[in-house]
């Protein structure tokens, strides 16, 4: 249902222990649903490479870690350019 996987993306951003506290990505659950179809282990990558970006992207430890929608946009990108094509099937 929508309110497992929002709950599910609350944990995800829990995990991430960042300085600042966990990010909100609640706001993101459909679109991360609609990118991973629902697949957790996409989740857990397309996450994965965006707290990846964000923290490659911090110039001071001084700056806040916030993942934002570009972040998410980065993770997205990284999981569908590593992605092999379906094989499919001739009739």
């Amino acid at each position: 249902s929508r309110q497992s996987w929002a709950r599910l993306v609350d944990a995800f951003a829990q995990q991430m222990n960042l300085i600042d506290g966990p990010p909100d990505l609640g706001r993101f659950a459909d679109a991360l649903h609609s990118l991973t179809e629902g697949r957790i282990g996409a989740l857990r990558r397309i996450l994965g490479f965006a707290l990846l970006t964000m923290l490659e992207e911090k110039t001071s430890p001084a700056d806040p870690e916030v993942v934002a929608e570009e972040h998410i946009g980065a993770g997205a990108r990284r999981l569908v350019s590593g992605r092999k094509p379906k094989k499919r099937k001739v009739a």
